[in-house]
This record gives structure tokens, C-alpha cells and sequence, in this order.
């Protein structure tokens, strides 16, 4: 009995103490609502939203979020619990983002696999790459009808899981767009079969945890400010460490080897759907350059790299790696009749710096979808 006695005192204690500092740093420090952001919201609102202000009012909604259930971690078993639901500009029916101006009745289908990047994070119903490319294809043609067949966390291996239980007709056109999720799988946590719901699965202490340190970031001022003072000492991430920071040194064999599963999953897809009479297409999607950013705009990179589940230094080591699959990309891309969009938003005529189109190191706006979606589009049907 007193041993529990202690602990509750020991306890109370604490939580007294806690407390005590919570309310001093509410009464010492006077914050706004978008400091208490971390910079992130007025950061996004003026440079990657700036002209496109609907779509800032949609992203920073507060909708709640929808549960994915899955059956192990075979991509066309993934879903949200919630098969309809709306919120944000986002629009979702029987497991689907919805795309814009589908015509009926259609000849064939486009259909879009890839992760949350074709589905849509970051962009109303219009602005999705599919809603995009079916705004294009009417001007063109009407008889295109296109699908989203994104969701969030699926790397190539999934995708092509739920082309195997799609219903693809000849004349058909199948487009992967991806790349980002299979860079954390293969690069970050070194498992060239993993997958990110695997992973969530195996680390749910680590996410448990990482959903407490956004809880505190939100409504702990002294939390707050302790997050502040480590990204301020984090400073100019030149500081960091190489050796962490950083892919190791580019070596050609030894990386496609790691890789060579994922473009083996691209030639299965490709040639699974010429099989059927139709044509498959891959596109390498744009990822955030680390460094051109860091030289041009450190406070928006700091706002937008540094998350509860992840930091700058997490930023930069996927931007290196993701520059070395870019490397290897042009060695396989004739046997997935692929292109790199590697480079689609540096080479944009739009006077913007090229990292405002990101909302985070693989999210771009819809400003960014639109110069997807005319690469896209002009690589197949021009």
C-alpha cells in the first residue's frame, strides 16, 4: 500500500509541476493562433497558396480523420472504413476520390494508380492530377472517362495489387505516378518489400507516441516553445551531420539492386495491360530538392519540413535519395515506357520558386498538379 501511495504523490507531483510551467509560459509568452502553427499555416497561405486562396481555406479545414482498414497489406484490400465521405474539398465515393467533369456516356478509361500524391493531399476535387487530366481530355475528346484509383501510403507493389483486381478493357490507358512511398521503404527503412501500412503496423508505439508530440504541439505553449528552440538550434541544416543527413555516395550497382524489385513490379504492370490490348504508362513524380530550397528560402523549408513525425534532417536524406533514383531512373524507363517528372516544376514557366509548389516534401499544390497533369497529358495524347 504505501509503495502506491508513493507513486501517487510521485505523480501528483508531477502533474502539479507540469502544470506550473504550462501556465507560466501562458502567461509569459503571448502567441497568435498562426504562431502556434509553427510558421506553417501563414507560410503556405502567402507563398504555395498565394493566387489560389480557396484551396488554403480547403487544406487547413479541420476535417476529421477517416479510418483505413486493411486486410495485411495487399493493396487492393485498403480502404477507409467510411466508404462515402466529403470534407475540405476532398469528395470520396465507394473508396474513390472523386474526379471532376467524367463524361458519360465513355469509349475508355484512364486509370491513375499511385499513393496520396494522385489522390489528391493538398488539392480540391478539381485540382486532383485525374481531374486535371479529364478536364484536358474533354477539350480533346469526350470519350475518356478517368479514374482515381489513389490512396494514401501505397508503393508500387500495392499499386499494382489493385491494377490486378481492376477491370481494364482494350483501348484502355493505365498511368503510375509514384515513386515517393517506395523512396521511404527502400532508402529510409531499407525494406525494398516494405510498406508503409506494414510499417505502421509494426512501429504503433512510435505512432502512439508521435500523435501525443502533435497533441502537445497544438495545445502546450511550453511544448511549443521547446519545438521552437530545437529548430532553432537545429539552425542552417548545413550544421547536421552528413553521415545522417545525407544518402550515402551514389553507387549505380549497388542501389539498382535494391530498386530491382521496383521496376520489376513496373515491367509485371506493363506488361500485364499490354496483354489486354491496352497501354501503361509510368511517371517519376517531382519530389521536394532539399537543397535548392534550403539556398532560397531556409524559413519556408523549416515550415514546411518539420512535422511530429518527422524533421529536417528526415527532409534531406530523402531528397538525396530520391536525386539517386533519378540517377538510375533513365537506365529502366524505356522497358516501362517511363518518364521522369523529376525536374517538371524546376523547369516551370511560372515566375514562382519551384519549392512553393510543396506542402511538404512530396505534396504539391494544386498550381503544381496543373503542371503535372499538362506533362502527363502532352507525353500521351500529344
Amino acid at each position: 500500500m504505501g509503495k502506491f501511495k508513493l507513486i501517487f504523490y510521485n505523480l501528483l507531483i508531477f502533474i502539479i509541476f507540469c502544470s506550473g510551467i504550462e501556465l507560466f509560459a501562458r502567461f509569459v509568452f503571448e502567441i497568435t493562433e498562426e504562431d502556434n502553427k509553427n510558421n506553417f499555416r501563414r507560410e503556405l497561405k502567402q507563398k504555395a497558396f498565394g493566387g489560389i486562396e480557396d484551396e488554403a481555406s480547403n487544406y487547413f479545414s479541420k476535417c476529421p480523420k477517416e479510418k483505413i482498414i486493411a486486410e495485411g497489406v495487399v493493396g487492393s484490400l485498403i480502404k477507409y472504413a467510411n466508404k462515402d465521405w466529403a470534407c475540405g474539398g476532398i469528395t470520396v465515393k465507394d473508396n474513390k476520390r472523386v474526379t471532376i467533369g467524367q463524361q458519360y456516356p465513355f469509349e475508355k478509361t484512364v486509370h491513375v494508380f499511385g499513393g496520396s500524391t494522385v489522390f489528391g493531399t493538398g488539392a480540391s476535387d478539381k485540382y486532383t492530377i485525374p481531374s486535371l487530366l479529364q478536364s484536358k481530355l474533354n477539350d480533346l475528346d469526350n470519350s475518356f472517362r478517368v479514374i482515381n484509383h489513389g490512396f494514401a501510403s501505397l508503393v508500387a507493389i500495392q499499386q499494382l495489387q489493385k491494377l490486378s483486381k481492376t477491370n481494364v478493357n482494350e483501348g484502355d490507358i493505365v498511368i503510375f505516378y509514384d515513386g515517393g512511398n517506395d523512396v521511404v521503404q527502400r532508402e529510409i527503412y531499407n525494406k525494398p518489400k516494405g510498406t508503409i501500412v506494414g510499417y505502421n503496423k509494426e512501429n504503433k508505439v512510435g505512432f502512439f507516441l508521435s500523435n501525443i508530440r502533435h497533441f502537445l504541439g497544438q495545445n502546450s505553449k511550453f511544448y511549443y516553445y521547446l519545438a521552437k528552440l530545437k529548430l532553432y538550434t537545429q539552425g542552417n541544416a548545413k550544421s547536421q551531420k552528413k553521415s545522417i543527413c545525407e544518402a550515402n555516395e551514389f553507387n549505380k550497382v549497388e542501389f539498382e539492386k535494391k530498386w530491382l524489385s521496383y521496376y520489376q513490379t513496373l515491367i509485371e504492370a506493363k506488361n500485364m495491360i499490354e496483354a489486354k490490348n491496352a497501354s501503361f504508362y509510368h511517371f517519376l513524380q517531382p519530389f521536394l530538392d532539399y537543397s535548392l530550397l534550403e539556398e532560397s528560402d531556409l524559413n519556408y523549408l523549416k515550415a514546411i519540413g518539420v512535422k511530429p513525425n518527422y524533421d529536417l534532417c528526415f527532409v534531406r536524406l530523402l531528397s538525396s535519395s530520391y536525386q539517386n533514383l533519378s540517377f538510375s531512373y533513365s537506365d529502366f524507363s524505356s522497358q516501362i515506357n517511363g518518364t521522369s517528372l523529376a525536374d517538371a516544376l524546376k523547369n516551370s514557366s511560372l515566375d514562382i520558386n519551384p519549392g512553393y509548389f510543396f506542402i511538404d516534401y512530396i505534396h504539391i499544390t494544386a498550381k503544381g498538379n496543373k503542371i503535372v497533369a499538362e506533362a502527363i497529358f502532352s507525353k500521351i495524347f500529344k
